[in-house]
């Protein structure tokens, strides 16, 4: 009604020369006519309320001081890169997932309060130059097999917070080039890479495209955040994330390869939302091939995992991932309840090993397998189940096969007196290594329903593949 009659006509209806006009419209948050153009896209008022969210961040009510140093790193990261390319030389990726999401918020947030800062002097200092310098650049690669929920979601987010969006239809290397060729001033991706990913391992904050890629650099600034982290900054600042994620889904790919995660089913059949997930190594069980979506949603057997670490295991165990051997022990219909990392002493062994055998159908060990005194691990799973240990010859002749001092790794086939070999096919492990022949071939070791493995990542994966084939 304000915008229809106009101040002067609106004063004389209501027959009030003393009415502040001014102050109606801007309660009713009505434009100015210098605004209309920059609300009727909404460029005005997602700065605002960019800007409005830096504000909150920096006071941080309510956090826990861990998190907060965590969220100062991430906004610390962003400006920074900012500072270095410029406003507009600054991208994202964003896909609608949640560490996207993340990423969307923050740039947002950072971007709203660098352009202020870079557009204070002179004539630029109108709002609507420095809403409009603040606008996110992004890129989404439109899936043909994607959630329509996480369509909507991008279209939504873009629309609300002004986004100056560009939809691609290639690959992602592919559409990364086409993009970077339309737009030339883009130096740098913000992305939303977790140190917990299974590419996270081997990049830093600024950390340039790998070769025989575009050229640009990579900025992560929430590399040192996990699941609980993203969870925590979306729903303490109340920020919009895709629907799914309240209906199961805690890691979202393509449609094929993408269902709700069962650590979150509930016995009436229902799911629980996203958030309530309390098992980070979980985070991504809902993600597996096409093939084995029915297997995922209905777990046949559970397991733990009992990592016994040692110096020869230290060299590769950083390849060891779990999501990697969740994603194997679920194809088959096994679901990985636990996985926990123990030093090579004894008492925690044993203790460890107790309480998973106690509590899951299988449990698997790796590392603490090896020729020096220290290494514990038969002697571990010996004293969970209050048995002796007794020399296996059978092992002994696969170590003999292989190595040619067997000797010196006569402890190795000192085993639980109920110990059995489960697999000792080397014709197979020769062909799974590209013919490679290994420096000490160890076959697994089965006593009851705990499987024990060495701790090398070579030797760890294929025992792995060995043992869902022998539950299978």
């Amino acid at each position: 009604a304000i915008k229809a009659v106009g101040q002067r006509e609106l004063k004389h209806e209501l027959g009030s020369e003393t009415l502040d006009v001014h102050f109606c419209a801007e309660a009713l948050k009505l434009p100015s006519e210098k605004e209309n153009y920059e609300l009727s896209d909404g460029t005005l008022a997602a700065y605002r309320n960019s800007r409005d969210l830096y504000e909150r961040i920096q006071l941080g009510d309510g956090l826990d001081d861990r998190f907060r140093g965590k969220l100062k790193v991430a906004v610390d990261t962003i400006e920074s890169a900012i500072r270095l390319y410029g406003l507009r030389a600054v991208a994202i990726a964003f896909n609608g997932g949640k560490d996207a999401t993340v990423i969307l918020h923050l740039m947002r947030a950072c971007l709203a309060k660098a352009a202020e800062e870079t557009l204070s002097d002179g004539e630029e200092k109108s709002e609507s130059r420095i809403a409009t310098a603040a606008r996110v650049i992004s890129m989404y690669i439109v899936d043909k097999d994607e959630f329509p929920e996480v369509e909507e979601f991008v279209k939504k987010m873009c629309k609300a917070y002004a986004v100056d969006a560009t939809d691609l239809f290639l690959n992602f290397k592919d559409s990364l080039s086409a993009f970077l060729n339309q737009r030339t001033e883009i130096a740098a991706f913000v992305l939303g890479t977790r140190y917990d990913d299974p590419d996270g391992r081997h990049v830093e904050h600024f950390s340039p495209s790998s070769k025989d890629w575009p050229r640009f650099m990579r900025i992560n600034p929430i590399l040192e955040w996990d699941y609980a982290d993203v969870w925590q900054f979306l729903r303490h600042f109340e920020l919009p994330y895709c629907v799914l994620y309240d209906q199961g889904y805690t890691s979202l790919g393509s449609v094929g390869t993408t269902g709700r995660n069962p650590e979150l089913k509930c016995p009436d059949g229902s799911f629980q939302p996203a958030f309530q997930l309390t098992d980070k190594a979980m985070e991504r069980a809902g993600r597996v091939s096409r093939s084995t979506l029915t297997c995922m949603e209905k777990p046949l057997i559970t397991a733990g995992v009992v990592v016994i670490s040692t110096d020869a295991l230290s060299r590769g165990m950083a390849e060891i991932s779990s999501a990697d051997t969740n994603q194997m022990l679920r194809s088959h219909g096994i679901q990985l309840k636990k996985l926990s990392i123990v030093p090579n002493d004894l008492e925690c062994a044993i203790d460890e090993i107790a309480a998973q055998v106690s509590k899951f159908d299988i449990v698997i060990t790796t590392g603490g397998v090896g020729a020096l005194k220290e290494d514990v691990t038969f002697a571990a799973v010996a004293s969970a189940f209050n048995e002796d240990m007794c020399r296996s010859e059978a092992a002994l002749s696969v170590i003999k096969s292989s190595h040619s001092r067997c000797n010196d790794l006569v402890q190795m086939v000192d085993l639980p007196a109920s110990a059995e070999i489960v697999d000792n096919r080397n014709d197979n492990f020769m062909k799974a290594t590209n013919g490679r022949k290994p420096a000490l071939t160890f076959p697994v070791i089965k006593t009851k329903n705990v499987y024990s493995l060495p701790g090398t990542p070579m030797l760890f994966r294929f025992g792995l593949e060995r043992i869902v084939e022998h539950i299978s």
